[in-house]
């Protein structure tokens, strides 16, 4: 596993506010320069750090954009920003789309020679329906539908194949909506909000999207989420795992709220009154949480050994460290220290393991389903100011991390450190056939889905904290790979 920061003015040494990548390695990123940023990022698996190409800029915005998401093919990027517009842009027809990538071509200091754009996005539409900054956005799978999360308290649902029609308003929260997410089978929404409610929507008879439940809290006095003063970052960003059943939601509070401590909330699908797990031990809010794209098949052994490595990379731009740890400490109470720890059971129902990245102000933590009781690797210290937002390339191998510095840095894993992926006779039936319909999106119709099988509610296990240990940080020159067993 490697971390480093690449030095690049992504948007002139303004805000980074979001990143996200698609199936084809393109990178889109969203600045405080008022301009969406197109990229290609290398899939040469002997490169140490990952190069990236600049492709183009999306120029639409008047005012800084605070979002960029790919749809599930690539084939469309949805952009907003400040003051409520939201831009659509289509990849041109006369650009190959399945271009190979190639490396970065640094030109020298001080040219002066404008860079050629090395592909054409089309503007294809303005959508106006927000009166206030456009926070967060998402596509659902086939690219019919855009979702939209705004700061005039309105959930904005978008009919993306015909632009012109008015949207489906949401009138839920009570405050700010900072986060917004839909699951795989385009079936549930959910959001989260300033006003500390995790708000989910589903298609219900002729209600097109029906609030069928919330979650606030444990008791009056115990909130399940941060407020305002606790939370200063303008993001909620939650994600769906990859299979749909679990939905990860950050800027928690761990419970009971005495130990002043923050987590991330795992919530069982349909099982909405309390999250099945809490992720604690946070030192700051996550701001945003994303599953890798990539299921993996459960892991043989039944312990987790005492092994600790530690792994440390210094970024020029930054003084402080940045380490990614590999931490194996025993953290029960109840076991002995040196002695093995039985494995945590896993939601009940899952035959196989997902992995997600929870992102905090000054730090990233990378979780796996099959061991939830620590992270399995944290990298600090990369970046000199609050991270914004992560996304994961198509192989999970790859995470990008974006940061108010102006900068993006880079986490590499080998296929070694996260384990077998899942064969697709493993995986569940549903599941199966909507990966064979995943060749087919965004063809500007919705999907015929009436085959798919709606994957069932795990069953959660009775709500526990699970509490991660603390890191230690080692400076070092360089980064260097690091085996995680």
């Amino acid at each position: 596993m490697q971390a480093n920061l690449l030095e690049i003015a992504w948007h002139d040494k303004a805000p980074v506010w979001s990143i996200d990548i698609s199936q084809s390695n393109r990178v889109v990123t969203a600045g405080g320069d008022k301009v969406a940023r197109v990229w290609r990022l290398s899939n040469t698996p002997a490169l140490r750090v990952k190069p990236v190409e600049w492709l183009c800029d999306l120029r639409a915005h008047l005012t800084t954009v605070n979002i960029a998401r790919f749809s599930r093919s690539g084939l469309a990027i949805a952009t907003a920003a400040d003051q409520g517009d939201i831009v659509i842009w289509r990849l041109s027809s006369d650009t190959d789309a399945a271009a190979a990538p190639t490396p970065l071509q640094v030109a020298s200091e001080g040219t002066d020679a404008a860079p050629t754009p090395q592909e054409r996005w089309v503007h294809e539409t303005t959508l106006r329906g927000h009166h206030q900054d456009v926070l967060d956005l998402c596509w659902s799978s086939d690219g019919s539908t855009l979702i939209s999360a705004s700061v005039d308290n309105t959930i904005n649902i978008w009919d993306a194949c015909n632009p012109s029609a008015r949207p489906n308003v949401i009138r839920a929260h009570s405050n700010y909506v900072q986060g917004v997410a839909i699951d795989p089978l385009s079936k549930v929404i959910a959001s989260l909000g300033n006003d500390r409610a995790l708000r989910i929507f589903a298609k219900a008879g002729a209600v097109p999207w029906a609030q069928v439940a919330v979650a606030t809290a444990i008791t009056a006095d115990s909130k399940l989420f941060a407020n305002d003063t606790q939370f200063k970052t303008f993001f909620r960003r939650l994600h769906w795992s990859p299979d749909g059943s679990v939905l990860a939601c950050p800027s928690g509070l761990q419970f009971p709220e005495s130990e002043r401590m923050f987590a991330v909330h795992l919530f069982a699908r349909n099982h909405w009154s309390l999250p099945a797990v809490q992720c604690g031990g946070l030192k700051t809010p996550a701001c945003a949480v994303r599953f890798s794209p990539v299921l993996y098949a459960l892991r043989q052994q039944e312990t987790i050994s005492d092994d600790k490595t530690t792994v440390q990379s210094h970024s020029q731009s930054c003084p402080s460290s940045s380490s990614v740890q590999r931490d194996g400490e025993v953290s029960s109470n109840d076991v002995e220290k040196n002695k093995p720890q039985k494995k945590p059971e896993p939601f009940e129902g899952f035959t196989y393991r997902m992995i997600f990245a929870v992102v905090c102000a000054n730090e990233i933590l990378f979780y796996d389903t099959d061991a939830l009781t620590r992270p399995f690797a944290t990298v600090e210290g990369l970046h000199c100011a609050e991270h914004t937002d992560v996304a994961w390339s198509e192989d999970g191998l790859t995470v990008m991390l974006s940061s108010v510095d102006g900068y993006v840095s880079v986490i590499t894993f080998a296929e070694e450190d996260l384990g077998s992926r899942l064969g697709e006779q493993q995986m569940p039936r549903w599941l199966r056939e909507y990966s064979l319909q995943r060749q087919h999106l965004d063809t500007g119709r919705p999907v015929n889905a009436t085959r798919v099988i709606v994957p069932n509610a795990v069953t959660p296990r009775s709500s526990k904290v699970l509490p991660r240990s603390d890191s230690k940080n080692m400076k070092a020159d360089a980064a260097v790979p690091v085996k995680i067993s």
